[in-house]
């Protein structure tokens, strides 16, 4: 997804990807340097009663990996479910967290150019909008496979032998932790008949993952990171080439699970 700083308006334009578990930004200054951010989807909370000292500062909240190390004495949120956003307040620490990274944070006229699932409805546009306010002074709101389609154009046109423009004829497939979403371009922007968005996605095997070991092991109760995690560190297709055992932390103490059994 493209950005970059408007030299004639003053602008700096972001692309901004809020997917649901990963979320990304990118900038590119006047002179073409790009800066990129990217953190988890997450946002954590001091939990009642946390003691002064005990976190590594006096926020009230805490994004991305920082949220994820300190999970112990924090009470995890996440912004977003199946792609679309579920608390905007919680999206925007997410987006001003990424806005700090690259060094923007307090930035006159910033803009951004933001995803969102195929055949999004006008209600989810908004809630994307919701998040954005008080971060962005403007944002364009497109699928992410059509602004995909526009960054490879670019790379096609600057490559030697590219074959052919994206934007004329492909299928853009998206594997995502939210939504699994397909896209048709032919030339023109897609249609809602271009556009599927599926539910079966990257949070539909870790909640398999979680039930299938818990159902093998009644005392082991795995988190969404714990599972997600596990799930990126050992994941395959087919038939697995050896058994899959790894050591997950019960009362204290390490277990060792069999992923595959």
């Amino acid at each position: 997804m493209g950005a970059k700083a408007d030299g004639a308006k003053g602008a700096r334009v972001c692309g901004v990807d809020l997917g649901t578990h990963t979320a990304l930004l990118s900038y590119a200054d006047a002179g073409g340097a790009e800066r990129q951010a990217a953190c988890r989807t997450v946002v954590g909370r001091p939990k009642d009663g946390m003691l002064p000292g005990v976190l590594p500062s006096g926020k009230e909240a805490f994004c991305g990996e920082e949220a994820v190390r300190n999970r112990l004495y924090l009470d995890l949120f996440f912004p977003l479910a199946g792609g679309v956003v579920r608390s905007p307040e919680d999206a925007r620490k997410v987006l001003r967290h990424l806005v700090a990274e690259v060094g923007l944070e307090g930035a006159a006229d910033l803009r951004a150019v933001i995803g969102c699932p195929p055949n999004a409805s006008l209600e989810e546009r908004l809630e994307i909008r919701r998040a954005a306010d008080g971060v962005f002074e403007r944002v364009f709101i497109a699928p992410v496979p059509f602004l995909c389609a526009l960054a490879l154009r670019e790379v096609a046109r600057s490559a030697e032998g590219a074959r052919g423009d994206p934007l004329r004829q492909a299928l853009f497939l998206d594997l995502g932790a939210g939504t699994t979403d397909l896209c048709i371009l032919r030339g023109y922007y897609p249609g809602p008949e271009d556009q599927v968005r599926l539910a079966a996605a990257g949070d539909e095997i870790d909640r398999l993952l979680v039930e299938g070991t818990q159902a093998r092991y009644p005392d082991v109760k795995l988190s969404p990171v714990a599972a997600t995690d596990l799930k990126e560190a050992h994941a395959f297709v087919g038939e697995p080439s050896a058994p899959v055992r790894v050591d997950v932390m019960v009362g204290g103490r390490p277990r060792p699970v069999d992923l595959t059994g």
